[in-house]
């Protein structure tokens, strides 16, 4: 959807703030998609 607000973009410069910051919420995301 053009609603984005539920996604994030991971980049090389974001992805260490804003996965490793929440890293039990992004383990569940991960694991929810890789599973």
């Amino acid at each position: 959807g053009s609603s984005g607000k539920d996604t994030i973009d991971l980049t090389d410069s974001n992805f260490q703030s804003t996965v490793l910051d929440s890293e039990d919420a992004w383990l569940v995301e991960f694991s929810e998609y890789f599973i």
